[in-house]
């Protein structure tokens, strides 16, 4: 599987991700597919080598001291057909 995602902060400010993974399908009537994968998203980091966690950083702007990074993380998924399969034979 593949697909995009899209974060909404405002109006005008999209982000977006990308998914990666594979999917299963259970059952034959009633389906249930299983999809796991990584997920790809932004997010805001401290800048490297220049601040630490947990250390007070007094009068600075979050904007300087944060990059925006895209980063890996694991997702599952879950979808349910509750619908029932129905075959239609047509007769020559």
């Amino acid at each position: 599987m593949f697909g995009v995602n899209a974060g909404f902060k405002e109006l005008t400010d999209i982000d977006l991700g990308f998914l990666g993974g594979i999917s299963a399908i259970l059952g034959r009537s009633q389906k249930a597919i299983v999809s796991t994968g990584v997920s790809y998203l932004k997010v805001s980091r401290l800048k490297e080598g220049q601040y630490r966690v947990g250390q007070a950083y007094p009068e600075v702007k979050l904007e300087e001291v944060t990059q925006s990074v895209l980063r890996p993380s694991w997702f599952i998924a879950v979808s349910l057909n509750l619908g029932k399969r129905t075959i239609v034979k047509s007769t020559p």
